[in-house]
């Protein structure tokens, strides 16, 4: 729930600032948000625990959409935006399947989310 209930809100914050300050650090800021939450909840203990590293998840989530999107229409015309963000969103439910497939792949559900954080955390 707190993925959810937070991430839609910071999306419209997000959006805001992308068009106000420079996307770049504003984009490695909140995807370093969610992979640090990500890579947390490999190692929570407590519901309350695991439920904020859900919530920084969903802040990253709902702030990197807006500036990716934000981006794409700076770099494409209008008459290939449709065409791209088909790319990128496809990219994205891409991502999300190889992540269930590992998260179902392995024994503990902890692993998952050190993998797939990694490289976000990393980069």
């Amino acid at each position: 729930l707190g993925f959810f209930f937070v991430g839609a809100p910071v999306s419209f914050v997000v959006g805001w600032l992308a068009d106000s300050i420079n996307r770049s650090p504003l984009y490695s800021a909140t995807v370093f948000v969610g992979e640090i939450g990500c890579l947390m909840t490999a190692f929570v203990k407590t519901y309350p625990a695991l439920y904020a590293c859900r919530v920084l998840t969903g802040i990253s989530i709902g702030g990197a959409i807006p500036v990716i999107y934000s981006v794409l229409a700076d770099l494409y015309p209008a008459n290939q935006r449709a065409g791209i963000a088909a790319v990128v969103t496809t990219g994205t439910g891409l991502g999300m399947g190889i992540g269930q497939v590992i998260a179902g792949s392995l024994d503990d559900w902890r692993l998952p989310f050190i993998i797939v954080s990694i490289p976000g955390v990393v980069c």
